[in-house]
């Protein structure tokens, strides 16, 4: 009788010792984010000689991972119903976005702790021209929270860019927008 108690309690002890960690870590998706901006680029802007306005509307969702002390360590970010607006000139081109964006966190979530993120699938569907893809890698750091507490990123540094270079992609909107 006392193998077996003996057995029962470190099978317990190693259902605890394997349980635990995968138990430590929650994730809570979050869907129906409503993304709705718009800025002037002043780089394309430039490139182009006009002011280019971009804008994205539409529906995002989040998922959260924290880890056993309730901070959040990874972030993965899609927009399933999203557009995105390149306009100027007069004239405007759009497409939906299709952008996987994962951030991890390995100091969690806090102000000023690093981040780096990782952004998937392509960032510009320029009529008449190769899509700008990824995967691209930025170094980062939280600045901010929104009240839902979701952390907020400024990007520090690209450390690489996917098959395609920033270039041709300036060059491809301004062709675009000339008409």
């Amino acid at each position: 009788m006392r193998r077996i108690s003996l057995a029962l309690a470190i099978g317990a002890l190693l259902a605890v010792a394997i349980v635990g960690p995968v138990m430590a870590q929650r994730a809570v998706h979050i869907t129906g984010i409503p993304i709705e901006f718009s800025f002037v680029d002043p780089d394309l802007s430039d490139a182009c000689g006009y002011e280019v306005t971009v804008s994205q509307t539409g529906t995002g969702s989040a998922t959260l991972v924290y880890n056993a002390a309730g901070l959040i360590i990874r972030e993965v970010d899609t927009e399933p119903g999203a557009q995105v607006t390149f306009s100027g000139n007069g004239s405007a081109f759009s497409y939906p976005a299709n952008i996987v964006l994962v951030t991890s966190y390995p100091e969690g979530a806090t102000l000023g702790a690093p981040a780096h993120a990782i952004f998937t699938g392509f960032f510009g569907k320029v009529p008449g021209a190769i899509p700008n893809a990824g995967p691209d890698i930025l170094s980062a750091h939280v600045v901010d929270f929104t009240a839902e507490g979701l952390p907020l990123i400024e990007f520090d540094d690209a450390v690489s860019h996917g098959p395609r270079g920033p270039e041709d992609f300036v060059a491809a909107v301004c062709a675009a927008l000339d008409g």
